[in-house]
């Protein structure tokens, strides 16, 4: 009996042995990666910017859930499986994405919501700013691959400015216009509008120092070049309201990828109805003009 467990204890530790370097051979083999925005076209702060990672071969990442975020001092850091990645770093503010299964279908857009005062869905929240950004590399084990984020808009901003003229002109205190045919969502990776569409309402406010006149501008992802795009004109006082439209298809249709400028020209009679709606002006707006 003592011959046999001498026998069997070299056995024994022999199948340790072998254990363990079949689990050495089977351990995961990970690294790092650290990313960085910059560019001239940034946010005012970093925090909060999502980054998802797309593995280059299979479309399949080890990280399941949530992105992971950058911090308010532009640094962001985080271990990966080895191997060939896409990196992809986006805002999201009140916007959701969907469709995150690969790079190239993932999608922000917006919500809607259906206006009983307009008969029509409508973008619910006012849209902020948001950015995307990508960048590729191999991750190696224990070592660090550094991504450099260089962001782009994902939105476009509309200006519109109304000037109201005639006998009651006076007597308006209130503007807001509905356009139609906004885009309510895009592609990150691409940065490709989606086919969604719905009505953006904008409110205006006064010009300080010049009477009668109003303003207003919203960040939209884009405007449909497939529908007509109408502008509902409504003008209110203590004692009337009047809505009228105007069709801006035409100029919506040369607005650039950074924004557009837009001056109308609103008539009102004496019997208080909008006579006629004028496009006076408009013009694009560059990136360099343009306040993000």
């Amino acid at each position: 009996m003592r011959t046999k467990l001498v026998l069997m204890l070299p056995l024994f530790l022999l199948s340790l042995s072998s254990c363990s370097s079949l689990f050495e051979e089977n351990e995961v083999e990970q690294g790092y990666v650290a990313g960085k925005i910059v560019g001239d076209v940034a946010p005012s702060t970093t925090e909060g910017i999502n980054v998802r990672y797309y593995n280059y071969y299979s479309g399949l990442t080890d990280q399941i859930g949530e992105p992971d975020v950058f911090s308010a001092q532009n640094t962001f850091l985080t271990r990966l499986q080895t191997g060939e990645y896409k990196f992809l770093a986006y805002s999201l503010l009140n916007n959701k994405v969907r469709k995150t299964e690969d790079i190239t279908t993932i999608e922000i857009y917006a919500d809607t919501v259906y206006s009983s005062k307009y008969d029509t869905y409508v973008i619910k929240n006012k849209q902020s700013l948001v950015y995307s950004g990508s960048d590729r590399g191999a991750i190696l084990r224990e070592d660090t691959t550094n991504c450099l984020f260089s962001l782009r808009p994902m939105v476009l901003k509309v200006v519109c400015n109304v000037t109201v003229k005639g006998m009651s002109a006076l007597d308006v205190d209130n503007v807001e216009t509905l356009l139609s045919g906004v885009i309510t969502g895009r592609k990150i990776y691409t940065n490709q509008p989606i086919s969604d569409t719905a009505s953006q309402i904008m409110s205006y406010t006064s010009v300080e120092g010049e009477a009668n006149k109003f303003t207003s501008s919203v960040y939209v992802f884009g405007i449909s070049q497939v529908q007509n795009n109408y502008m509902d004109v409504a003008c209110s006082g203590s004692y009337f309201s009047n809505t009228s439209r105007v069709d801006l298809t035409s100029i919506l249709s040369k607005a650039t990828n950074d924004g557009i400028e837009i001056n109308i020209e609103v008539n009102i009679g004496e019997d208080m109805n909008i006579s006629n709606i004028t496009i006076t002006d408009w013009k694009d707006l560059e990136q360099g003009s343009i306040v993000f």
